[in-house]
């Protein structure tokens, strides 16, 4: 039984020795077309197949330079190794020829292919934009001391203690004062007028009667937005003068038609602020509404 085992064991080594040097392919082998096929299909994703590729140097009987046909494949390397499986499977080994620059020609033929480049897209601005870089290029050289300049003063201060935020600070200060300046400039747009305890929606020691009169003569002169605006500020005057309002500096329009709870004061309001603040264009139609929605929302207070 020792020796049965011992001869089966010495049987199963030489069977394992015979497959591996099967495997391993020797250079010089001549394979056949279908198996250098398959090698090559393998050898898009295995190392392994493509070393055993590259030692064949017959297909067929015909010699071939498989080694140069894949050399430098990169990320050509599938469509390479597809296109030389599709040329053994149509049984053409002449397809890789055995010279190096043959080998070269056939991977330029691949590569030339559509889906390896770029779609080159009109750029009908391309001109015109080179046109105007090229017309500023002088200015730029001119201010290439004053850029550098600024970049020398931001590396200084960026090289200092928190000068992530100093320059940060640098940098909003401008924006700030910018936005205040804007914020002050629409104030002083407004009808809003100093009165005695501070800036109020109109300036209580004006005359009524003079708002109005000169509110009537701008309906005439055809200024419809100004006669708007007057009579809106003399009706103002008239109610706190009444007892009827109370205006603070933080009271807007839209609070007074609020406290007031008129509807015609309403629809007065709403005109007032589309005129004046939203830049509407009045119309007579609008002052014509404006001086009697004002004579009613005054006779209510009389008829209280």
């Amino acid at each position: 039984m020792r020796v049965v085992a011992l001869v089966a064991g010495l049987v199963g080594l030489l069977g394992i020795g015979w497959a591996s040097a099967a495997a391993a392919r020797p250079a010089g082998t001549d394979v056949p077309a279908s198996e250098a096929a398959d090698l090559a299909r393998r050898a898009v994703n295995d190392d392994a197949a493509l070393a055993e590729l590259r030692g064949v140097t017959e297909v067929d009987g015909r010699p071939v330079d498989l080694r140069a046909a894949t050399a430098y494949l990169g990320e050509e390397r599938e469509a390479r190794l597809d296109a030389l499986a599709s040329s053994f499977e149509r049984g053409s080994s002449a397809a890789v020829p055995g010279d190096p620059e043959s080998a070269r020609v056939q991977a330029n033929e691949v590569l030339a292919r559509r889906e390896y480049h770029p779609v080159q897209l009109p750029r009908p601005l391309l001109a015109p934009l080179r046109w105007v870089r090229d017309r500023f290029r002088p200015v730029g050289r001119a201010l290439g001391p004053v850029r550098r300049f600024f970049a020398d003063v931001i590396d200084a201060i960026l090289a200092l203690p928190g000068g992530d935020f100093i320059l940060l600070g640098v940098v909003l200060l401008p924006v700030g004062l910018l936005a205040w300046w804007i914020v002050q400039r629409s104030n002083r747009s407004t009808p809003v007028r100093p009165g005695g305890g501070g800036r109020l929606l109109v300036d209580l020691d004006l005359d009524p009667t003079d708002l109005e009169r000169r509110a009537e003569q701008a309906e005439i002169d055809g200024h419809h937005g100004e006669a708007v605006r007057l009579r809106y500020e003399a009706g103002l005057v008239r109610l706190v003068r009444s007892d009827r309002l109370v205006l603070r500096p933080d009271t807007t329009a839209s609070r007074v038609a609020e406290q007031m709870a008129i509807p015609a004061l309403d629809r007065l309001t709403r005109t007032f602020e589309q005129v004046v603040y939203g830049d509407r264009v009045a119309t007579p139609e609008d002052s014509a509404a404006a001086r009697v929605g004002w004579s009613e929302v005054l006779g209510v207070g009389a008829r209280r």
